[in-house]
C-alpha cells in the first residue's frame, strides 16, 4: 500500500459580514407619457361572401405559368428516360434469358447424342 502523506491542514477565518455601502446618486426627473386615445374599429359584423376578383374559369398566364410548364415537362421528360432505362435493361434480361434457353437446349442434345 502506499503511503499517505500528512497533510498539514490550516485553520481558515471566516470574513465578517459588513454592512454595504450605500451609493447616493442623484435624483432624476421623471419624463411623463401623454397617453393618446385609440380610434376603436366599427363592430364586426356577420360574415358576408366577397364578391370574386376575377372569374375562375379565366387563364392569365404569367411568370408563375411559365415555371410550372417547365417544371411539368421536366417532370415528363424524366419520367420518359426512367422508362427508357428500364425498356433497355429488360431487353438485355430477355437477351440473357434467350442465350441460356439456347445453350441449355444444345447441352441436352449434345448428352443424347453421347449417350447413343
Amino acid at each position: 500500500m502506499a503511503a499517505r502523506k500528512a497533510s498539514s491542514k490550516k485553520p481558515t477565518k471566516k470574513a465578517v459580514a459588513s454592512k454595504a455601502k450605500s451609493v447616493s446618486r442623484a435624483t432624476s426627473k421623471k419624463s411623463t407619457v401623454v397617453r393618446q386615445r385609440t380610434v376603436r374599429s366599427a363592430k364586426m359584423q356577420s360574415f358576408k361572401v366577397a364578391k370574386a376578383d376575377k372569374p375562375f374559369f379565366t387563364f392569365k398566364p404569367d411568370i408563375q405559368t411559365i415555371y410550372w410548364g417547365i417544371l411539368a415537362a421536366s417532370v415528363l421528360i424524366l419520367g420518359l428516360w426512367v422508362i427508357d432505362i428500364n425498356d433497355r435493361v429488360m431487353r438485355v434480361y430477355d437477351q440473357i434469358d434467350q442465350t441460356n434457353t439456347a445453350s441449355s437446349v444444345v447441352d441436352e442434345r449434345i448428352d443424347e447424342l453421347e449417350s447413343q
